[in-house]
């Protein structure tokens, strides 16, 4: 009896326990249905709510594109976006950095409020590169909190303190970064709202495009210059040779018709005549000698032959080949100890004799004065006359080949434009500079530095050939 209640006992606990552990295998897999079915519907809800922000930020997205395009050109645009960024972003600074399509290098473009504390883009080349590879919109806090930027986090800060930037929008065209936007800290606080930001990704694309758009646009516009200058030039060109050919050959043609029909006018002499035709012969020559000289220095179609060179006896020799005005006083001022300077001696001569010839040329009364300095490691020639000197707005231009101070047929002055062109060309490739000081109705003063110390030009900058 007692065996047979201990077996009953036995079987209602085995019962109450097996149905004990059914509830708990329902209310596991039950809590687990839900548990999936929460995740899901989280899933869904914030896909429909990103769906939802999306599709509203969309219409002001066009209607910003549609203000934006309705700028006259493509340079306002690129302005009307930095400063429209600027409200939307409740900053007061930013600005726009963007790389030259045909240099390469990275250049501030516009700003908005505050100016960059620099604008040294070498300093900023590490993490624009890595921008490059991390297209991204980022904040300063990200640059200090994200582990993913630990590697760029000191160049990116340096990039921030040096353009005001809070936040920092990339734009890209295809694989390669051509602008960067930067944003300023904004008046509620750290961050960007959270609206302007997504609107501002969405714009980055089409902001892109304006960027690139812009600097077609400007390319053309320097390429136009440049075509229109040439032109300029081209037209300069044909009339200073028109004169300076045309001149002495009608006087040869004219004086030798003369001798050769023994008509001389009365107290005029053979010798006066053939003089003149020698004169004319030699300002012929002069012209084209100069011509070839610059068409060799602009193709860097010569050697230099670098040695040590008396740079005294070179103005010294000028000086005395020199023909100054009766009226005009020629003093050299040299000091032995700063004779020696190292170069090719021929064409330091054409560069120096070029000035003087100017020198020469356009003073009629007062003075002209040589003389050398040291400046460094460079000797500094000066050629200083007191004669017509140079308008201030052409100063920038006279270096130029075949042009003068006075333009046209009715010029003043006689000569091709040339001189000084050859001068800057033979001094640069010495590795020294050409500068002028000058003052109309009172004088010029030119300066030339040459190395004190040998200067090794590189074969990459000359052509080889025969030495002029």
């Amino acid at each position: 009896m007692n065996i047979l209640g201990l077996s009953a006992q036995a079987s209602s606990l085995a019962t109450a326990t097996y149905g004990a552990s059914m509830v708990v295998v329902g209310l596991l897999l039950v809590s687990s249905a839900v548990i999936v079915r929460w995740k899901r519907l989280r899933e869904f809800g914030l896909k429909l709510f990103s769906h939802t922000k999306k599709n509203s930020i969309t219409p002001v997205v066009n209607r910003c594109i549609a203000q934006l395009m309705d700028e006259p050109s493509a340079r306002r645009r690129v302005v009307s976006i930095l400063e429209r960024l600027s409200s939307m972003s409740h900053t007061a600074d930013a600005s726009l950095i963007s790389r030259d399509a045909a240099s390469g290098r990275w250049e501030l473009q516009h700003c908005v409020g505050g100016r960059p504390m620099s604008c040294q883009m070498e300093l900023s080349e590490q993490f624009l590169e890595w921008l490059q590879k991390n297209p991204r919109m980022i904040s300063r806090r990200l640059l200090v909190e994200d582990g993913r930027c630990a590697g760029v986090k000191g160049p990116g800060l340096q990039y921030c303190v040096q353009f005001h930037a809070n936040w920092i929008v990339p734009l890209m065209m295809g694989q390669k970064l051509i602008a960067v936007i930067n944003l300023g800290h904004t008046e509620e606080g750290d961050l960007v709202p959270p609206e302007a930001a997504s609107i501002i990704d969405r714009l980055r694309p089409f902001i892109a495009l304006c960027i690139h758009d812009a600097q077609l646009q400007e390319r053309m516009e320097t390429q136009q210059e440049q075509l229109d200058n040439q032109h300029k030039l081209k037209s300069q060109l044909l009339s200073n040779l028109s004169h300076e050919l045309r001149t002495p050959v009608h006087s040869i043609i004219g004086l030798s018709d003369v001798l050769k029909e023994g008509q001389l006018p009365e107290g005029a002499t053979v010798e006066q005549y053939a003089n003149m035709v020698g004169d004319a012969g030699r300002r012929l020559m002069g012209t084209l000698s100069t011509m070839i000289d610059l068409a060799k220095l602009e193709t860097n179609n010569i050697t230099l032959d670098v040695r040590r060179v008396n740079l005294n006896n070179v103005i010294r020799k000028l000086a005395m080949e020199a023909h100054p005005d009766p009226r005009v006083k020629l003093d050299v001022r040299l000091p032995e100890e700063l004779g020696y300077v190292y170069g090719d001696a021929q064409w330091i001569e054409v560069a120096i004799g070029q000035l003087i010839s100017n020198a020469t040329k356009f003073t009629t009364q007062g003075e002209i004065v040589l003389d050398v300095k040291r400046s460094g490691e460079m000797l500094k020639v000066g050629v200083h006359d007191t004669g017509v000197g140079i308008p201030k707005e052409r100063l920038p231009d006279i270096f130029e080949g075949f042009v003068q101070a006075s333009e046209g047929v009715g010029r003043t002055f006689e000569g091709s434009g040339l001189g000084l062109a050859i001068t800057r060309k033979i001094v640069e490739l010495h590795g020294g500079r050409v500068a002028v000081d000058s003052t109309p109705g009172k004088g010029s003063h030119f300066y030339v530095t040459l190395p004190l110390k040998p200067t090794r030009v590189q074969a990459r900058e000359l052509r080889p050939c025969v030495n002029h």
